[in-house]
C-alpha cells in the first residue's frame, strides 16, 4: 500500500516514526522555512550517516522502500550519495553522507521541539555551503536570503 500525505508534517511524522533516536538531520526547504520564509515544494530533504558496507543503504532508506515508497534517482555526491523516494505528489530526498561530515553537521544543528520530539535542523553556516556546493539558481537565491539575515 502506498503511503499517502496532505502536508508536509505528516511525512515528517512517519520519518521520526522510522527513525532511531532522529538520527537524521533536516536541510533544504524545511531549514529555509526555520531560517527564512517557508516555501511548499512537496518535499523534504534529510541528511543522515553513509552506511559503511560499500553498497548498503542506510536504515532510513531501507525502511521507506518498506513502506511503499519508489527510489526514483540516485545521484553521486562527493561526501556520499543523495536517494529520492517518492509517495504520490510528495518526495523524500536522503542524502546519505560519510560519517564525518554528517558527525560535524550534526554537532553544529540546531534543536528543536515539534510536537514533543526533538529535530535537528542543520545550521544556517552548513546550509549555505551545502547550497554553494550545489549551485542551482534556487540554491543562490536561498544563500541571498540566508545571509541577509545576518
Amino acid at each position: 500500500m502506498k503511503p499517502s500525505f496532505t502536508q508536509w508534517s505528516d511525512l515528517l511524522a512517519l520519518l521520526l516514526d522510522i527513525s532511531r533516536r532522529g538520527e537524521f538531520v533536516l536541510h533544504g526547504s524545511i531549514a529555509m522555512g526555520f531560517y527564512t520564509v517557508p516555501r511548499d515544494t512537496r518535499d523534504v530533504d534529510v541528511m543522515v550517516s553513509l552506511p559503511i558496507t560499500a553498497g548498503s543503504r542506510s536504515r532510513l532508506s531501507r525502511e521507506l522502500k518498506k513502506r511503499g515508497f519508489n527510489e526514483t534517482r540516485t545521484e553521486m555526491l562527493d561526501d556520499g550519495i543523495a536517494r529520492r523516494f517518492h509517495a504520490g505528489d510528495w518526495a523524500v530526498d536522503v542524502h546519505e553522507v560519510n560519517g564525518r561530515t554528517y558527525r560535524e553537521i550534526k554537532r553544529r544543528s540546531v534543536r528543536v521541539e515539534w510536537k514533543g520530539r526533538q529535530l535537528l535542523i542543520i545550521s544556517d553556516k552548513d546550509l549555505v555551503a551545502r547550497k554553494s556546493k550545489r549551485g542551482s539558481l534556487q540554491d543562490f537565491v536561498d544563500i541571498q536570503q540566508l545571509m541577509s539575515r545576518r
